[in-house]
């Protein structure tokens, strides 16, 4: 309230003396209002490794108003701006409070179609808000938002060189050295364990189990580590020996981990049969050409034997 005093003067008019006439009071309101001061509890995001096709939980942003609170508060409003890359944002605040927290409302998602290595970037857009003003635009919050999402890892046997066929897929694959000859000496064929997929992807080791192997000869299935995406464990030498007649079958086993950086470990199994058939060398069949003069000499046997008995 201001309180008024009124008089009556003849200044500069009439002379007269001023002369009281009593007081008044005039009612003076108005609003201050202390603005909102928004404070994000992390601006760095880092999802870690994932793997494609992944359904990953959104990591919700810690909002948070730290203005003093006193007579007249500003609330806190905050919404998405831009996100970048394989990221995005969802959800918004309005009305948080001086001293209050929000934790749940806003969230960033992340899309795991797709393989790679993401370094993305998102912005907050916060303004201090009452029934009375205009909003007051505060600076907004800058997001660093990062991910490797990783193919699974697939081991899988290859054949690099030498004899044989080599088929198959998943966890099984056959090489057949096909039909031997007794005696045909030695037929070898090189090998290698690819982790067949492109990167970034998980890494694999392993070991050999030969326990399911007594015909052929084998060098080189000895443990690896460390196999990354197109990664090939090369120099692994299956022979055969066809010196006894009959059908051969072996089996390799290849009890595999694929890991990564974040902890996570996946056992698995890939088998290998190894297969040869060695035969007898086969009586070569008479060519044709003798046979066609054998043909011929008889036909002209009989001919002259019918010249003697019929004389013309």
């Amino acid at each position: 309230t201001v309180s008024l005093g009124y008089v009556s003067t003849g200044d500069g008019t009439t002379g007269a003396p001023d002369l009281a006439l009593g007081t008044g009071l005039v009612t003076v309101t108005g609003k201050v209002y202390t603005p909102a001061v928004a404070q994000i509890g992390a601006t760095a995001i880092n999802f870690g490794i994932v793997h494609v096709g992944d359904s990953i939980a959104p990591v919700a942003l810690n909002v948070s108003n730290v203005a003093p609170t006193t007579v007249l508060n500003d609330t806190l409003q905050a919404s998405f701006g831009a996100v970048s890359g394989p990221f995005g944002g969802t959800g918004s605040i309005a009305g948080l409070v001086a001293g209050g927290t929000d934790g749940a409302s806003m969230q960033i998602g992340l899309d795991t179609s797709s393989a790679g290595i993401f370094d993305g970037s998102g912005s907050v857009s916060l303004a201090s808000h009452n029934d009375d003003m205009a909003d007051l635009v505060l600076s907004p919050a800058s997001l660093n938002l990062s991910v490797q999402v990783n193919n699974y890892a697939n081991p899988v046997f290859v054949k690099t060189a030498g004899a044989g066929s080599l088929s198959g897929s998943g966890d099984t694959f056959t090489l057949d050295l096909g039909d031997l000859i007794l005696g045909s000496g030695l037929t070898t064929t090189s090998l290698g364990v690819l982790n067949d997929v492109f990167g970034p992807a998980d890494l694999v080791e392993g070991t050999f189990d030969l326990s399911g192997v007594n015909d052929f000869a084998l060098s080189g299935f000895g443990p690896f580590t460390g196999l990354g995406a197109g990664d090939l464990f090369a120099g692994l030498l299956a022979s055969f020996a066809a010196t006894s007649l009959g059908s051969f079958d072996d089996t390799i086993v290849l009890s595999a981990l694929a890991y990564n950086a974040s902890g996570y470990e996946q056992a698995l199994t890939v088998t290998l049969l190894l297969h040869a058939d060695v035969l007898q060398q086969a009586v070569p069949e008479p060519p044709v050409i003798v046979l066609l003069l054998a043909a011929l000499a008889m036909l002209g046997y009989a001919l002259r034997r019918r010249s003697r008995v019929h004389p013309r």
